[in-house]
C-alpha cells in the first residue's frame, strides 16, 4: 500500500513540473520572437522625429489660408485651435471698439490671450 500511494503522488508531481518546464520554454520562446522584431524594427532617434522650433515656424508662416481678424466671423474665429467662444466675441467686441485690427500683436492686448495662446494662433490670423 505504501509503495502505491507513492506512485500516486509521484505522478501528479511529475506532470506539474512536465508542464512548467513546457510553459518555461513557451516563455522563454516568445521573448526570443520579441528580440527578432525588435532586430527588424528599424530603430530611429527622437532628433530624427522631432522637427526644430525654426522649421516649425517657417511651415506655420506659410500657411496660406489665414484669416482675417477684421472681417472674420465667430464661427470662423472658432475654428482656430485656442480660440473658444467666449475668446471669439472678445476679439470681435475689441474689433469692433477699436474700428479695424492693424496688427495680429494687438490680440495681446484682449483679456484671455496671453503669450500662449497668441504663440498658438498668430499664424492662423492675419490684418488687412
Amino acid at each position: 500500500m505504501k509503495n502505491l500511494f507513492g506512485k500516486v503522488i509521484a505522478v501528479p508531481i511529475i506532470l506539474i513540473l512536465i508542464s512548467a518546464y513546457l510553459l518555461g520554454m513557451n516563455f522563454y520562446n516568445k521573448l526570443d520572437r520579441v528580440d527578432d522584431i525588435k532586430e527588424a524594427v528599424p530603430q530611429t532617434t527622437q532628433a530624427e522625429n522631432t522637427k526644430t522650433a525654426e522649421q516649425e515656424d517657417e511651415e506655420l508662416k506659410s500657411i496660406q489660408d489665414k484669416i482675417n481678424l477684421n472681417v472674420a466671423t465667430e464661427s470662423e474665429l472658432r475654428s482656430i485651435d485656442g480660440i473658444g467662444e467666449k475668446l471669439a466675441k472678445r476679439i470681435i467686441d475689441k474689433r469692433d471698439s477699436i474700428g479695424r485690427f492693424t496688427a495680429v500683436e494687438q490680440l495681446l492686448e484682449i483679456e484671455g490671450i496671453g503669450e500662449n495662446i497668441f504663440d498658438k494662433i498668430k499664424y492662423y490670423v492675419t490684418v488687412e
